[in-house]
């Protein structure tokens, strides 16, 4: 029996674009970005341990090793990627027919239907949980908090120092690139040549803007500590060329022939090298002058990947694995409520006679949650989000944020 009956029966009904990939591949890339992220906020709570098992490796070994699991919240990075593919599909499906663009007004409806009923859920059941934390504030500090997380701002601001649900800063940032996107459309996804010099100039404006950033919050460490995170993980400016990455890559899988297998597993290949490079740069440099500039080669190798699984290569038979593309679709979901999820079963761990060994524990409670999350992720996509889009969305496509 399949695990979510209704879930694979959704599965099946999903539809694919004029021209690219069948979806399962994109929704197994989906499902791998939002395990990445449960495993970083997993590991959070066990970072001394982690520290400790690398540190017996051998030395090039464990400092590798302890710099991609740090990087596990790449997960976010790759949204930001399939993001751009994803939503660049249908504007390239209109072209490729000669029908008109979709009115702005439209593409907003349809992301306001496909984020905002589970997100208001989620933030719903994040507040009730964390309750005494809203009490703690001052009544001008907790509604300003309740409203920055009502209009999608907690990216960005956050009042009182309120965060119900940590990983949603990044809807922010999503949300930020929907706004751009009915402007972004005509100029990266225009067919010919006449996208080129737009993406090179808004890839190296992203790049730029994001070192010069960089530069700025290491020299207002004192005043402005935020501002590191803030500027290097949060702003669209830092992460438009992740969007845009994604889009080009969209544009170039429409209109060219399917990358054979030789050429797909090249380019996977050199793709993973590329983030394990980065992962190691980040990490030691990343506090130091000149510390923004490996986060481009993070986004080079990620839009490699989503371009190679739209080959015929091994990246595309391993997205197309049944369980993970399940867990791709309802991967929004489980995206918002996988925090939830740890914090509830970490409060029950606490309760319980649990294993001393730091590995076992954090075994037994990942397991534990990311059943909870993913059961939560599935009674959202099935009864929040599916039915949120068919109804306002007025689209069977359901991409992922």
């Amino acid at each position: 029996m399949a695990p979510f009956p209704s879930l694979a029966s959704l599965l099946s009904a999903r539809t694919t674009s004029a021209g690219t990939e069948p979806l399962p591949a994109l929704d197994g890339l989906r499902g791998l970005a939002v395990l990445a992220v449960f495993l970083q906020h997993l590991l959070d709570g066990y970072r001394p341990s982690l520290g400790q098992f690398c540190s017996r490796l051998p030395s090039p070994l464990g400092l590798l090793v302890e710099a991609t699991v740090s990087h596990a919240h790449v997960g976010v990075d790759l949204f930001f990627v399939l993001s751009g593919f994803t939503l660049s599909l249908p504007w390239l499906a209109r072209a490729a027919s000669n029908q008109p663009v979709q009115p702005a007004a439209t593409f907003f409806r349809r992301r306001a239907a496909r984020l905002v009923p589970a997100y208001a859920l989620a933030v719903f059941a994040a507040a009730l949980v964390f309750r005494e934390r809203i009490v703690a504030l001052a009544p001008g500090d907790a509604a300003a908090a309740l409203a920055t997380h009502a209009l999608m701002l907690q990216g960005y601001l956050s009042p009182g120092g309120l965060v119900l649900i940590g990983a949603s800063w990044s809807l922010t940032t999503e949300v930020s690139f929907y706004l751009l996107f009915p402007w972004l459309a005509p100029r990266v996804l225009s067919p010919g040549t006449r996208a080129i010099p737009w993406a090179i100039a808004l890839f190296f404006f992203a790049w730029l803007s994001r070192a010069a950033l960089h530069e700025l919050a290491l020299e207002k460490t004192a005043t402005w500590p935020g501002l590191l995170e803030l500027s290097q993980r949060r702003f669209i400016s830092s992460r438009l060329d992740q969007f845009v990455l994604g889009m080009t890559a969209a544009a170039f899988a429409t209109r060219r022939p399917r990358l054979p297998r030789l050429h797909a597993d090249g380019l996977a290949a050199a793709s993973l090298a590329g983030l394990l490079v980065a992962f190691r740069l980040d990490a030691q440099l990343y506090g130091h002058r000149g510390g923004g500039a490996p986060y481009a080669l993070v986004s080079l190798s990620l839009a490699g990947l989503v371009f190679a699984a739209t080959g015929s290569g091994v990246v595309q038979r391993f997205a197309r694995w049944r369980w993970l593309t399940g867990l791709g679709v309802v991967s929004y979901g489980v995206f918002l409520f996988h925090q939830l999820a740890l914090e509830a079963v970490r409060r029950a761990a606490a309760a319980l006679p649990m294993p001393a060994a730091p590995w076992l524990h954090g075994a037994l409670v990942g397991i534990a949650a990311l059943a909870l999350a993913i059961a939560a992720g599935t009674a959202s996509y099935v009864f929040i989000e599916r039915p949120a889009l068919l109804r306002w969305g007025r689209s069977a496509r359901l991409s992922g944020p």
